[in-house]
């Protein structure tokens, strides 16, 4: 939890009473969760400046765990079903216990762990949400993913390709195989070639990262191609509006939502092997602080995961 904004080292580990449980919620004990920017963002206090959250705030928006109470919820899950969830807003998931909605909540996929679980919600929503919704991506179309090796980027690579189409990946020389194994047919290494100066149109580009705006994308666009991106600041959105009020090739940032049935068709392709979570880092709740700092380093491959265990 935090008591005060500020760097890493405000998070701190304390006890704190049990969430309520509304109706429609469940009380989920948390086994492990996951560090997203968005959680980084909470901490440094950019939730409580447009929210006005009080503190102690617990952040953390990725869970999987054992539903321990149903309160007056009476649906598809029961105490001791294997679940994991995105909680929207960005806290609670940082915490031995959870109250979540059950419209976030998915069944586990049996064949993931609590800490492979952990780290695909946020992630996974924000890679299918963004593709399917906002770039419209069909099969047969070509997509340029900047940021491939990253949390979202290793998720968009992967969804892309089951949703059919054909992959571009822009990442360092460190992470090119990676992003093949994940079904990149095309790489660019940026350490060695500018992404902008590529010859190529694409359908869609999915900017996972935000180092460039729009108009120098544009080029990089067939007509009536799509740029998606989700770092959501003023002068991206600004962008946006203006890229929309001509014919021709759009931008688009947007926020991930809290979907439950999106979740479930993100389980049913793990379960089918065709999605699988990148996790390099594993810290126990602890050692939140470090996992902080890991993920503002900007260096992390696929996801950091955090144990409750």
């Amino acid at each position: 939890m935090i008591q005060r904004n500020g760097p890493p080292e405000v998070l701190e580990v304390g006890d704190a009473p049990l969430p309520p449980v509304w109706k429609g919620h469940v009380l989920v004990r948390v086994y492990a969760t996951s560090v997203n920017p968005v959680d980084c963002y909470v901490r440094q206090g950019g939730l409580r400046r447009f929210a006005g959250v009080p503190f102690p705030i617990v952040p953390g928006v990725d869970l999987s765990g054992v539903v321990e109470e149903c309160g007056k919820y009476r649906g598809r899950f029961r105490p001791g079903d294997e679940v994991f969830a995105f909680i929207p807003r960005g806290m609670g998931a940082y915490a031995e216990f959870a109250a979540c909605k059950a419209s976030w909540l998915t069944k586990k996929p049996v064949r993931l762990s609590h800490k492979e679980a952990a780290v695909l919600p946020c992630v996974g929503l924000t890679a299918l949400q963004g593709l399917r919704d906002k770039a419209r991506l069909k099969a047969g179309q070509s997509v340029l993913i900047v940021g491939a090796s990253g949390g979202v980027g290793t998720m968009a690579v992967q969804i892309a390709r089951v949703m059919g189409a054909e992959v571009t990946a822009v990442c360092s020389t460190a992470n090119v195989d990676l992003v093949r194994k994940l079904g990149a047919i095309s790489v660019i290494d940026y350490t060695r070639q500018n992404p902008l100066e590529d010859s190529r149109r694409f359908d869609a580009v999915f900017d996972c990262v935000g180092s460039w705006t729009f108009w120098a994308y544009r080029n990089l666009l067939k007509g009536g191609g799509r740029h998606v991106g989700i770092s959501c600041t003023r002068a991206k959105l600004i962008d946006s509006i203006l890229s929309r009020l001509t014919p021709g090739r759009k931008s688009f940032q947007f926020h991930v939502r809290a979907e439950g049935q999106d979740l479930e068709q993100l389980a049913t392709w793990v379960q089918q092997g065709k999605l699988k979570p990148v996790v390099s880092h594993i810290y126990p709740l602890a050692e939140i602080a470090a996992a902080h700092r890991q993920c503002e380093s900007r260096r992390t491959v696929g996801k950091i995961a955090v144990t409750l265990e």
